[in-house]
């Protein structure tokens, strides 16, 4: 080959190669400004390597203001107020300390959070609103959706054994919808996404109250009262707020009030005995995990949680045991916060603000209202446990599964109360057991 034909190819690869160089540029400027938009991510990381330092993870209580309950609730006013403005009540239990890391996961979790703020970023950028089985809505927020109806049959059935289980044993048995993150009747989903899971929710009482079994609609009541659904929400978490669960513990108390379930004469309880805590740090939850931040978008500056302001004590008795234990403040008995270790959602799951007393009953003996109650719940009866606990007497909570005592704590019970949120509505027994009750 002579050197013309060999400069000539050697041109010609050059050339042939240029495309490729191009797309490893792009690459390489994405993946850079990918890393740079997420930086703060890596300096979280490595900063909650360095130990915290005494004091610096201290409470500080805050009000629930004007503003808030503008936002709460729009146009009409409640019947039954969002928490009020009270600085009372400042509890003696300390905040427990934060919890050890050793940066065993961290490396993960920043590998994780670029795989999925590149993702995010990348989805955002062709303008699609869903990623992982989360879509955007027109608002912002970022929700969990289902497209396709499941069957029932199964859920039904087994709710309607329950009920009539209990009814057998003397007990009262009501069936409460929690909400859906995406509001029944405002969905602000993006053109072209259906989510039907507030249609099975409807299905599902439907056939309830064709069975004749009572059930309480907490989408409705929000609804009837003018609450601003959404901002009962986090906007990066399908949990409803620490605020809104307490709402909804004194609505439906209420409820059951005027049905003739509860043996008082009056609740002397109210949303003005709650005042809320801010948290001060940063907080994603579950969606954004499956999403990351550059889909996600910023998360609140502030998480609050709920406490009762007058000092409460409560006494908890294992399922095993014969005696309940010495008395606790509330928050020693429910309060499970954490201080945030890294991970991939940057902060606690809302589920963890509040423990899940699954294992205990709960005593208290000041309680306005002398009757018993067994929950069944999933996540988002975990701070409704809590609230619940303030009202009644004796509280027993179960996940929803079978447990050894679920039986004997139903035959015990006024009433029995399956508090479930549309979500769990297709989940069947061989994923997690939640109907097997």
């Amino acid at each position: 080959m002579n050197n013309s034909n060999v400069w000539r190819k050697k041109k010609k690869d050059r050339f042939a190669s240029w495309p490729k160089r191009v797309l490893a540029l792009v690459v390489m400027g994405f993946c850079l400004f990918v890393g740079i938009d997420n930086s703060h991510l890596l300096l979280d990381g490595l900063a909650l390597l360095k130990p915290l330092e005494p004091g610096s993870y201290g409470l500080v209580r805050q009000s629930v203001d004007e503003a808030y309950t503008q936002r709460l609730f729009s146009g009409r006013q409640p019947a039954a107020p969002p928490p009020a403005a009270s600085m009372g009540g400042e509890s003696g239990a300390e905040a427990p300390p934060p919890e050890e890391d050793g940066g065993e996961n961290t490396v993960n979790a920043l590998l994780k959070d670029a795989f999925l703020g590149i993702n995010g970023l990348a989805t955002g950028a062709m303008g699609q609103r869903e990623l992982n089985g989360i879509v955007k809505l027109d608002n912002g927020y970022i929700c969990p959706y289902l497209s396709e109806k499941q069957d029932l049959g199964y859920q039904i059935s087994k709710t309607l054994e329950l009920a009539r289980r209990a009814e057998q044993n003397g007990s009262k048995f009501v069936f409460v919808m929690a909400p859906h993150q995406i509001d029944k009747y405002d969905p602000q989903l993006p053109s072209g996404v259906t989510d039907v899971r507030n249609e099975m929710a409807d299905d599902f009482l439907a056939a309830l109250g064709e069975a004749g079994v009572a059930s309480i609609d907490i989408r409705e009541l929000m609804r009837a009262e003018g609450f601003n659904h959404y901002a009962g929400f986090f906007r990066t978490d399908h949990h409803w707020t620490p605020q809104t669960s307490v709402w909804a513990v004194d609505r439906v108390m209420r409820e059951l009030e005027a049905w003739g379930w509860l043996d008082t004469e009056g609740i002397d309880l109210s949303l003005d005995d709650f005042g809320a805590v801010g948290e001060g740090v940063r907080f994603y939850g579950t969606n954004a995990e499956r999403t990351g931040a550059a889909f996600a978008g910023e998360p609140p500056d502030t998480l609050y949680n709920v406490l009762p302001n007058e000092e409460l004590t409560l006494r908890l008795r294992p399922y095993d045991g014969a005696e309940y234990d010495e008395p606790v403040s509330f928050e020693a008995a429910f309060r499970n916060w954490q201080y945030a270790v890294y991970d991939e959602v940057q902060g606690p799951d809302a589920y963890y603000l509040y423990k899940t007393l699954y294992d205990y009953h709960v005593l208290n003996e000041s309680a306005p209202i002398q009757s018993n109650l067994t929950l069944i719940c999933d996540s988002f009866g975990v701070p409704f446990q809590s609230f619940a606990a303030c009202y009644v007497e004796e509280l027993y909570c179960f996940q929803g599964r079978q447990h050894p005592d679920m039986l004997s704590s139903i035959q015990r019970s006024d009433i029995v109360m399956v508090l479930y949120t549309p979500n769990s509505l297709d989940i069947l027994d061989e994923d997690s057991g939640i109907f097997e009750f």
